[in-house]
């Protein structure tokens, strides 16, 4: 190292040089920094949990808490399940199946009438937004001509 002279006092004079670190001696300056980074972040990445690096779909699954999926299921012999309990302004997703015959399913407050035939699955979706216990019912009527019977009931609570 040189040696410089001040004032009578022996001064270590530092010089600077553009050397890569012996730790990045097989790599350009610059872009062994990067490569170096982008394989930090290649290990982190890979020894961490799936659920930590996905932050938006965590809060997908937040907004999904206010959903409620309903398997419905149509027959001559009712509607199975026949309450569907939801939470004010949850989202009721219900996929509709009829099992012998067409049928229909009507929600008067809510405004839904919907038909499905056998084998044909129909998936629709409503927001509750009014609280209070709600009939549901099929909206057809038989081959005789005499209307459906089947009913349920829908239960809104905040």
């Amino acid at each position: 190292m040189p040696v410089a002279r001040r004032r009578g006092v022996r001064v270590r004079r530092v010089v600077r040089t553009s050397r890569v670190p012996a730790t990045l001696a097989g790599l350009p300056g610059p872009a062994g920094v990067r490569w170096l980074a982008a394989g930090l972040v290649a290990i982190v990445a890979a020894t961490l949990p799936a659920g930590l690096l996905s932050a938006p779909q965590r809060a997908a699954t937040v907004q999904d808490d206010r959903r409620r999926e309903v398997a419905l299921r149509i027959t001559d012999a009712g509607f199975e399940p026949a309450r569907i309990d939801a939470r004010l302004n949850d989202i009721v997703a219900i996929t509709l199946t009829a099992g012998d015959t067409p049928h229909g399913l009507s929600l008067d407050e809510y405004r839904v009438a919907k038909r499905v035939e056998p084998g044909k699955p129909l998936r629709f979706e409503f927001r509750a937004d009014t609280t209070g216990t709600f009939r549901f019912y099929c909206s057809l009527t038989g081959s005789d001509g005499r209307p459906h019977d089947e009913q349920g009931e829908l239960v809104v609570r905040r």
